[in-house]
């Protein structure tokens, strides 16, 4: 091996899964041959092939569990936002009305309390005189005053 002087140093023994012949293989070798080349490739694709699908079947159903896991807590956690915003707005409308229904009875009251101080002393200055007759000049001007001031506090106009 003079061509092969370069190589001197590197490991020329080991077994590199095939010999050399004088001659051509038969026919019938070469078939038997290519028979086991064949089935070794076959075996060896589907081993591979099966365990490549396991693999990528596991990866894909924890892939699947983790998205479901997402999808279910944040399912839960919009649910638990709407309520508590839900409540919130149910409180607010509740203090809203409360104070609403507060203002109106005060609003009632402070009415109220102004038309008796405009009608009661009309009715007891009435009630004060036991003639049968009220002499009451210019009582359509002093009548229409009074309608007018209740006017402006029942219709606040």
């Amino acid at each position: 091996m003079a061509d092969f002087d370069f190589l001197d140093g590197f490991e020329g023994d080991g077994d590199w899964g095939f010999t050399s012949v004088k001659e051509k293989p038969s026919d019938e070798q070469s078939k038997q041959t290519e028979t086991v080349v064949k089935q070794t490739a076959d075996s060896t694709a589907k081993a591979v092939s099966s365990d490549i699908v396991n693999r990528l079947d596991s990866k894909l159903d924890n892939k699947l569990d983790k998205l479901l896991s997402l999808v279910g807590s944040t399912k839960t956690a919009v649910n638990e936002k709407n309520q508590t915003e839900l409540d919130i707005a149910k409180k607010q409308m509740d203090d809203e009305y409360d104070l609403r229904k507060d203002n109106l009875g005060k609003e009632q009251k402070e009415k109220y309390a102004q038309l008796e101080k405009l009608i009661i002393p009309l009715l007891i200055k009435l009630a004060k005189s036991p003639e049968a007759y009220i002499h009451w000049p210019n009582r359509a001007q002093v009548i229409e005053a009074q309608v007018k001031k209740i006017i402006a506090i029942t219709r606040g106009k």
